[in-house]
């Protein structure tokens, strides 16, 4: 994407009105001035201007670039601050999203996510983003959690890294994909995505999953005897292994 360079006028101020130039005098003339969150952070200018170079890194490597737009969704806090320079910076946009969302819009995000992946619905709320791998597009469900006891790898396809790269700008530091909204320690609730996915069949969405979990394709009977039907009915559930 390239930006559009407009000639200044004659009248216009001389001193450019870009987002850094807001944080350049206390970086240069205070960089030890301390910056403190509620009481509960507390950090210098000098700090900060790392963890915005560091912030516009990270994002860089989920796959940010010049005119993408980065959703947050965040409370006026130390990290909403960081992102707020961060990602103008990077020439992308920041897209500030509202974090009283009704649940038919945060059901949305999920919905297609179990779409795009065909996982059970507690598979991905309570998954954590230690699982996911942007850089090979995997997302490895631990055994722990699966029905079969086994570990699952799912193999994201470039919809589903786009939902994961929104949701984890949206995630305000949290170790779950999806947090809670009113407790960043814990996950979403699964009522939570009940009543979002209710509220847009209420509203006329056509998609058809299941509030407890995504029913699995059958596999065709024909051609093959009940041993083998078994067996590969056993692979879509994930209860073993494929070959």
């Amino acid at each position: 994407m390239q930006d559009d360079v407009q000639d200044p006028t004659p009248t216009a101020y001389a001193y450019p009105l870009l987002i850094k130039q807001l944080l350049h005098t206390p970086f240069v003339q205070a960089p030890d001035q301390e910056i403190v969150y509620r009481g509960q952070i507390r950090m210098t200018y000098a700090t900060l201007h790392e963890r915005i170079a560091r912030l516009a890194n990270g994002l860089s490597r989920l796959g940010a670039r010049h005119g993408s737009t980065v959703a947050v969704m965040d409370w006026d806090s130390h990290r909403y601050l960081e992102r707020y320079v961060a990602v103008p910076m990077m020439g992308a946009v920041l897209q500030t999203v509202n974090v009283r969302l009704s649940q038919a819009e945060i059901a949305y995000p999920t919905i297609r996510l179990i779409l795009l992946t065909l996982v059970r619905k507690s598979e991905l709320i309570e998954a954590t983003w230690d699982k996911v791998d942007f850089e090979n597009a995997t997302w490895t469900i631990p055994k722990q959690r699966m029905k079969g006891r086994n570990p699952h790898v799912v193999y994201l396809s470039r919809q589903a890294v786009d939902i994961f790269i929104a949701l984890h700008t949206c995630a305000a530091g949290s170790k779950f994909i999806l947090p809670s909204r009113y407790d960043a320690d814990r996950c979403m609730s699964k009522a939570t995505l009940n009543r979002g996915h209710a509220a847009r069949r209420g509203a006329g969405e056509s998609c058809r999953v299941a509030a407890g979990a995504v029913h699995r394709p059958r596999p065709a009977p024909y051609g093959l005897d009940a041993v083998e039907r078994d067996g590969l009915q056993r692979r879509l559930d994930r209860e073993v292994p494929g070959p």
